[in-house]
């Protein structure tokens, strides 16, 4: 997981995952795409019910089309276009015989980033609503799986406690090679890679959030002394946080229960 998520450009998250193609041995792969998610892979994303199956016995092969069947050419995704070259291979399928229904026929696109405002300081969601004296920029791919499930539960629960005071001139980081913004009055340092990075940085007034992952409850005091008045609930049931999503499924017939059901 950290070696992955490496901050090292030459060996950052696309370049380990474009070398899983070459280092797994050769087997069937198939990607269930009767439920499709926009901006997944928690269950804040969007779902489509899209009834596909993609299979083959070579995984770069399925991982082309699956990129293409969810409206992306696969040249502009970094991990794709470095798994083809390594293998002499073509990045646009011509190399990859179709059956089936076509790629055409079934292509939508699919949104895969959160967006964030034009500076890329704070979500565009967080941004509409007006929040101020807050910077919390952009994750990238050196933030592990650990981080972004917290860091999820962090920006719903800013969302909920802003009232529309500005709060004092706060910045939350995150991942493995952030760097303050200088001048902020409190710099929230989340996990135990952005602690270790900035535990010397006397420049700035930190807060440091330790722990892979990191605590709950060590978050929710750092926030509050940030002057963050985070619900701690929100951080107590995080086991449970799904099924506040769960109205959205509501009396829409094509997530009805009984497709989550294997019957004996």
């Amino acid at each position: 997981r950290k070696k992955f998520h490496n901050p090292d450009e030459n060996k950052n998250l696309h370049y380990m995952i474009s070398r899983l193609y070459t280092l797994l041995p050769r087997g069937a792969t198939i990607i269930d795409g009767i439920f499709t998610l926009e901006r997944g892979p928690s269950f804040d994303g969007k779902p489509r019910k899209s009834n596909i199956i993609i299979a083959s016995e070579d995984s770069l092969s399925a991982d082309l089309v699956g990129a293409k069947v969810l409206g992306h050419d696969p040249a502009t995704i970094a991990y794709l276009e470095m798994a083809a070259k390594n293998e002499g291979r073509n990045v646009d399928l011509s190399d990859i015989e179709i059956r089936g229904q076509s790629i055409d026929a079934l292509a939508t696109f699919h949104e895969y980033t959160f967006p964030y405002s034009e500076d890329g300081t704070l979500p565009e969601k967080l941004q509409k609503m007006g929040v101020q004296g807050l910077s919390y920029p952009k994750y990238d791919t050196t933030m592990c799986t650990y981080c972004a499930a917290l860091n999820g539960a962090v920006l719903t629960a800013i969302a909920f406690v802003w009232q529309g005071k500005p709060w004092d001139n706060v910045e939350v980081l995150t991942g493995k090679k952030m760097q303050p913004t200088p001048g902020k009055k409190f710099t929230v340092l989340l996990g135990q890679c952005m602690v270790n990075l900035h535990k010397n940085n006397t420049s700035i007034n930190a807060i440091p959030i330790k722990g892979c992952p990191p605590d709950p409850k060590e978050t929710v005091k750092a926030l509050h002394k940030a002057g963050i008045e985070v619900n701690p609930l929100i951080f107590e049931h995080l086991d449970i946080a799904p099924t506040y999503y769960m109205e959205r499924y509501k009396n829409k017939p094509e997530f009805e229960e009984k497709f989550y059901k294997i019957d004996e």
